[in-house]
């Protein structure tokens, strides 16, 4: 270890810090070279000014590995903070006054769609390659970190210090593992519980993943990667060559086109005959306690914005006007009103605005089969809620 680090020393003296947030992993009998990326959980624009070599080990390996299975937390867990203020014109016609940027628990509505983490697990899943969480969610929870109640609420924190956004942005780990450290040094065994115990169970998962020669771009916070008991040195001690990736960037990178290009994912139910484009791969979820017969659910973090198709089952002969009455919930001041279906095969579906609990005001369209009905549902912050990008999902949910 001591030896990787002083072979380390040269890039890091006179005052320089080149980033150190990607980093190659190779030697131990591996067939090719998988990647190492500390992340951080903020959707900030100027975060994601990724290096050309950033692109080219996405594009090239089979596939993703991040802490977490964020998709798992879908259906439970909303990143947008309060709800939307809407006035109305005197045709009942909602808009939004005073538009800003709605505030999120990972940033704001100017940033990326989704977090840097979620970010990399939507294109993974676009691109069909293969996925790995390290932790559960359970896990991180289990934690216990006084004052705080667990690594959760403690990472949602240190990762919205802007101090630590500073130091990300100069890609110095090193420095980060030190402010880390003070961050924590008066919890009991802070540091051990939120870093060394995890790596060492971490990094394991990943050398099982190594061993079986898929190569794999693994995603953790750059507050992992340093330090005793870091990745860095964890990795180096099993055998393997942990080498710094220098960061530069081009005009043109044909790997940053490709990654860039799968921003979207493609649903399709035969049985159904129901087609529909979500921004990654959707949350399937089946319920005994609610209404409709299963759901789908996908959510942007970073933004704060979440999509839902409800599927029912059509137990009466109902028309849309009865179904609105129902699954629209119009405040006193709009209305539900038919729209007309771009999908090649004419038809109806009837669309408004609703207002009911815990979601505030959403978006809601209606589409009706021969045996079922579909109810979708798509809101955000006032930015999403006063654009378009409602409508433009539903117009791409498709009944044949």
């Amino acid at each position: 270890m001591y030896k990787l680090l002083f072979l380390l020393l040269p890039f890091f003296s006179f005052g320089q810090s080149p980033k150190a947030l990607l980093w190659e992993i190779s030697g131990n009998g591996l067939e090719k070279s998988s990647y190492l990326f500390g992340t951080i959980h903020r959707n900030d624009r100027e975060l994601f000014n990724f290096s050309d070599s950033t692109y080219v080990a996405l594009e090239k390996v089979d596939g993703i590995m991040l802490k977490v299975d964020i998709s798992s937390v879908f259906d439970s867990y909303d990143s947008k903070y309060g709800n939307v203020s809407f006035t109305f014109d005197r045709n009942g016609k909602p808009y939004v006054s005073h538009l800003y940027d709605s505030q999120t628990k990972y940033g704001n509505e100017a940033g990326f769609p989704q977090f840097m983490d979620a970010y990399f697990q939507q294109y993974g899943e676009n691109a069909e390659k293969d996925f790995y969480a390290l932790e559960t969610i359970e896990e991180q929870e289990g934690i216990q970190l006084k004052p705080h109640n667990n690594v959760f609420q403690f990472e949602n924190l240190y990762n919205n210090d802007q101090n630590v956004i500073q130091l990300y942005l100069r890609g110095d780990i090193f420095v980060l593992d030190r402010f880390l450290r003070e961050k924590v040094k008066n919890y009991d065994e802070g540091y051990k519980k939120l870093i060394v115990d995890r790596n060492l169970k971490m990094v394991l998962k990943l050398d099982t993943i190594l061993k079986s020669q898929r190569s794999v771009f693994c995603g953790v916070g750059a507050g992992h990667l340093a330090g005793n008991g870091g990745f860095i040195e964890l990795l180096t001690e099993m055998g393997y060559s942990v080498r710094r990736v220098e960061s530069t960037y081009s005009e043109i990178n044909e790997a940053e086109q490709k990654v860039k290009s799968f921003s979207f994912y493609p649903l399709e139910i035969d049985s159904l005959e129901l087609s529909a484009v979500f921004p990654g791969e959707p949350l399937l979820v089946k319920s005994d306690l609610e209404e409709y017969d299963f759901k789908f659910i996908y959510r942007e973090y970073g933004q704060g914005n979440t999509y839902i198709l409800e599927f029912y089952s059509l137990k009466q002969k109902e028309n849309l006007t009865d179904l609105a009455e129902k699954y629209i919930a119009c405040p006193e001041e709009s209305h539900a009103y038919m729209v007309e279906l771009n999908n090649g095969y004419g038809g109806e579906g009837v669309e408004g605005l609703s207002d009911a609990y815990p979601q505030g005001y959403y978006w809601t369209r209606i589409l009706l089969s021969q045996d079922y009905f579909v109810v979708l549902k798509a809101y955000g912050g006032k930015r999403f809620m006063a654009s378009q990008r409602a409508q433009r999902f539903f117009q791409q949910v498709e009944l044949d």
